[in-house]
């Protein structure tokens, strides 16, 4: 019993809290790059890489990044991610002659 206490309270004090803020202010920044990895996210979250990958797992869950294909450990945001963050993306396309001002 005490074993299990005690496996119970190493796990999470792995865990690490991390203020919603701060990944919806990761989310934002990543928006710029096309991807992105656990060593920058743990740098911006000031977590272990370890932590990172595991944050970054949990983000994939929700919904908001997936791992780039063919990109070991490499994630990128999705437009879930992108929109809980607030990024606002302008249409790639440009009518000067219509009403829309570019």
């Amino acid at each position: 019993m005490a074993n299990a206490k005690k496996a119970a309270g190493d796990a999470s004090s792995t865990r690490s809290t991390i203020p919603p803020d701060a990944l919806l202010l990761f989310l934002k920044q990543a928006a710029l790059e096309p991807s992105w990895d656990a060593g920058t996210l743990a740098k911006a979250l000031g977590t272990t890489q370890a932590q990172a990958k595991e944050i970054a797992s949990q983000m994939a869950m929700l919904g908001y990044a997936e791992p780039v294909p063919r990109k070991l450990g490499t994630w990128r945001n999705t437009e879930s991610g992108n929109t809980v963050a607030g990024v606002v993306r302008k249409n790639s396309i440009c009518r000067p002659a219509s009403d829309v001002n570019c």
